[in-house]
């Protein structure tokens, strides 16, 4: 019987792997979504559908339509006895090819396929009645493709199978590890209520993120890889926020955009995941720290279900921080074993904070600092078992891991580049104690006067108060406390001085004078509740679990129901809202953001979308597809063009093979310097800087490096198996 186990397991596995296939082959529609009658309901035409006569002019407006990038085809059927022209144009400047057909007096219907290279903004149709006695409108469709959401969703769902068949296989999803999986599986859905559905609410920062997105995609589309810039924020001029705000995770959500899916549902997933890997790395964390699975699932329902945590999630849509917040445990279990575990697991440190590091360089700052820290309180121990190499191990592996996000950093930082715009008063955003009591029923619409109390459900929640209290009450109790006890002890305390740095009872003003004003890069005090969440619901789940004894099964679906009854108002609060991206439209594309711009940058001026030039320069077959340009120049003095992007440095451009200089013209915009007698096909695209792609070599080296390591181990551990065995 264990015989046909492996074969069973295959020959699932490979029936999982051709379903992906037919579903992708078949189950993915081409050119299925029709917009149907356009000129009736989507298309103004102000005159009528008809014109008559000398009454030249466009005649429509509309549909004002966002489109994503990709293939489309214009149908039409549209009666007239001249030449005339239909024109594809949009407010964003993204290029349309072809964008315009000719109508043809003897064939009233007709097509246009036509591709768009990158997402439009205000989509437009235009009919445009040039010569002739007349024109009429009988009929317009446009045809495009259907999202592949429901393609992916059962693609990502056969995944799952194959991985838990997988594990089943290798005897890994016992009964216990199945009930586990089961627990932590309905807590992620829970946490995951408000993205369970097609439109996408916008929290407070969720435009931005949004954008960061199709700036990624934008890039990936022009042909960078890894992405440094894009040409889709601020309006088209593009943005450096891949370098600046580090988006190695947000390739996931990017590559799904490129197989298709809307928007909506590519970031919906990326929330679930974030969800999902926070309830697994916490679960992983105080189980091994604690060595008891109870204490792991205690500790991952109360942090995964902080309300700390879903108010990052959905309310301010603080997508980097929730995201860092997903690996913070495994910053902390590493930070752990190398000061007090197993010192031959720096790996898992130095991966915890690169981790972090690519989510979110404010969490970053953060949990450097309270590692030196900690690792200061302990110096005596670190010391005296040897533990100093490791910590260094850990730190220079990490270095060399972000080496491919660290080098256009420090050279755009060293151009002027800057993320000065951020720095905010800690004292002003200083959060009253009373707000870290709060029971936690959700946000409320109630105006507040105080402004040391927030509407939001900012604070620690009752559920970890309740389980920091149980930690507190086992370690106080037992006389001879062991190790165990002793470091939820030490996380309770660790977490309560972190809430209270978040309150006005800390002295900001003094902190902030004595460091020169960097502290201002933290924003906000009460950011510092995501350590109270992981530090409380370490310590915590630990303590529940001794305090439960051998009842911890309804002392696990006990505090599973008031973790629910605290959080289900604010969930289901956001998942109603009414300020959503409607689904099937792409993101909000004239917004324009100061963070990370050149100095001297006026964004006023971003409106300026036309390609301006200095001499005779003549430019024609103008077409932009991101960061990538293609267009006929030719001049017999020479001059400049300037585009409508800016001229981050590691732009390139060449006519007919020969390098053209590249520069800064006006507002930072992207110059050319044609030389007389230039003639032939311009290209300009984001070349980077030569030296970036060492970088990008020495992290890939890291990695490789630390997962070849991993597997020596591995095979190593299996060999002394074996060998005990024998």
């Amino acid at each position: 019987m264990s015989d046909k186990k492996p074969a069973v397991h295959l020959l699932l596995f490979a029936v999982a792997a051709l379903l992906i296939a037919v579903l992708w082959i078949f189950g993915n529609g081409r050119m299925d979504r029709v917009w149907e009658d356009m000129q009736d309901g989507m298309m103004t035409f102000e005159g009528g559908l008809e014109r008559t006569g000398g009454t030249y002019g466009v005649m429509s407006a509309g549909p004002g339509m966002n489109l994503r990038a990709g293939t489309y085809r214009l149908c039409y059927r549209i009666q007239t006895d001249a030449e005339n022209t239909i024109r594809l144009v949009s407010d964003n400047t993204v290029s349309i090819a072809p964008s315009e057909v000719v109508l043809d007096p003897n064939e009233p219907e007709g097509s246009l396929t036509f591709t768009v290279y990158n997402e439009t903004d205000n989509f437009q149709i235009l009919i445009d009645y040039e010569t002739g006695t007349y024109l009429r409108v009988e009929r317009i469709d446009l045809i495009g493709n259907e999202p592949t959401d429901n393609v992916m969703t059962l693609t990502l769902l056969l995944l799952a199978c194959m991985v838990l068949g997988m594990l089943h296989g290798k005897g890994k999803l016992n009964r216990e590890a199945a009930a586990t999986a089961l627990m932590l599986g309905f807590v992620t859905l829970m946490a995951s209520v408000p993205v369970l559905k097609d439109n996408l609410n916008i929290g407070d920062d969720m435009p931005f993120h949004l954008e960061r997105l199709s700036n990624l995609t934008n890039g990936l589309l022009s042909g960078q890889f890894p992405v440094r810039v894009g040409g889709y924020m601020n309006r088209g001029y593009g943005a450096v926020t891949s370098v600046y705000y580090p988006e190695l995770f947000l390739y996931i959500p990017a590559v799904m955009i490129l197989l298709g899916t809307s928007i909506q549902y590519a970031m919906s997933v990326f929330l679930i995941g974030i969800n999902g890997l926070t309830a697994a790395t916490m679960f992983l964390c105080a189980r091994r720290i604690f060595k008891n699975e109870e204490a792991g699932v205690f500790a991952s329902v109360l942090y995964t279900l902080a309300i700390y945590r879903l108010t990052d999630m959905y309310t301010r849509s603080a997508i980097g921080e929730a995201l860092a917040m997903a690996f913070l445990p495994l910053f902390a279990w590493g930070l752990w074993e190398v000061i007090a575990g197993d010192r031959d697991r720096w790996p898992l440190l130095a991966f915890g904070a690169a981790a972090i590091f690519q989510s979110h360089m404010i969490s970053t700052l953060v949990c450097a600092v309270a590692a030196a820290g900690i690792c200061l309180a302990f110096s005596v121990r670190i010391v005296r078992e040897r533990r100093v190499v490791s910590l260094v191990k850990a730190g220079v592996c990490c270095l060399l891991l972000c080496a491919f996000s660290l080098a256009p950093l420090f050279t755009y930082a060293r151009q002027g580049v800057s993320a000065a715009m951020m720095v905010r008063n800690n004292e002003n955003s200083a959060i009253a104690p009373a707000q870290l009591l709060f029971a936690t029923l959700g946000n409320t619409s109630q105006e507040v006067w105080d402004p040391t109390l927030s509407a939001r459900a900012i604070e620690i929640g009752l559920p970890l108060l309740l389980a920091a209290l149980a930690a507190l009450w086992q370690a106080f109790r037992d006389p001879q406390r062991n190790a165990k006890e002793r470091f939820a002890l030490l996380c309770i305390l660790l977490g309560g001085g972190f809430a209270l740095m978040t309150t006005t009872m800390f002295p900001w003003t003094l902190v902030d004078e004595l460091t020169g004003g960097l502290t201002g890069y933290l924003q906000f005090p009460w950011r510092l509740l995501m350590a109270t969440d992981l530090l409380f619901a370490l310590g915590g789940g630990y303590g529940l679990t001794r305090l439960a004894g051998k009842k911890q099964d309804p002392a696990l679906f006990g505090i599973l129901a008031l973790c629910l009854v605290m959080v289900m108002p604010m969930l289901s609060e956001e998942t109603r809202k009414n300020h959503y991206v409607y689904y099937g439209r792409v993101s909000e594309q004239n917004l324009a953001y100061m963070d990370y711009t050149l100095e001297g940058t006026e964004l006023l001026k971003t409106f300026d979308q036309t390609v301006h030039t200095t001499g005779d320069v003549e430019i024609t077959a103008y077409q932009r597809a991101g960061t990538h340009v293609t267009a006929r120049v030719s001049t017999e003095e020479g001059g400049e063009i300037s585009l409508p992007f800016f001229g981050f440095d590691g732009y390139a451009a060449e006519v007919e093979g020969r390098e053209m200089a590249v520069g800064l013209g006006e507002n930072n915009r992207l110059t050319v310097h044609l030389p007389a007698g230039t003639e032939g096909t311009l290209r300009i695209w984001f070349a980077g800087k030569g030296y970036w792609r060492f970088f990008d070599a020495v992290s890939l080296a890291a990695l490789a490096g630390l997962a070849g390591r991993r597997i020596w181990k591995m095979q190593k551990r299996r060999k002394r198996q074996v060998s005990a065995a024998h």
